[in-house]
């Protein structure tokens, strides 16, 4: 092989080693940090004017925002209850990671979980 056919053999091989280095051992890669939002809506249907013409057509239904159900968060997005009167959706926003971690960070402070290893060592020493 040509002594150019090397070097750019060496360094494909460096590209293609230093990304599965950064995949697996420091992580982040392909990683999205996400918020789900449950969104409900009640449908009643409209009552028909006793005055509208006979082939009018029907007036749309009414539709109400209310409270989404605590289990209303489903992995598909769509779900729907009481045979279609509630319609809702699961919409996922992106979020940036530092809110992930200042987050799980609030949540494992000393004393925020009671009878866990990190508040025992931390009055024992």
């Amino acid at each position: 092989m040509k002594r150019q056919t090397i070097i750019w053999a060496f360094i494909g091989v460096l590209f293609v080693a230093l990304i599965v280095l950064k995949g697996t051992l420091f992580g982040g890669m392909g990683r999205a940090y996400v918020e789900a939002k449950s969104l409900a809506f009640e449908v009643t249907p409209s009552e028909r004017s006793p005055f509208a013409e006979p082939d009018s057509p029907n007036p749309p239904p009414e539709v109400k925002e209310i409270p989404a159900p605590k289990d209303a968060l489903d992995r598909r997005g769509v779900w729907t209850e009481r045979d279609g009167a509630v319609i809702g959706w699961t919409s996922w926003k992106e979020v940036q990671p530092r809110v992930v971690f200042e987050a799980r960070a609030k949540a494992a402070k000393p004393g925020a979980l009671a009878g866990t290893a990190g508040s025992a060592s931390a009055g024992g020493a």
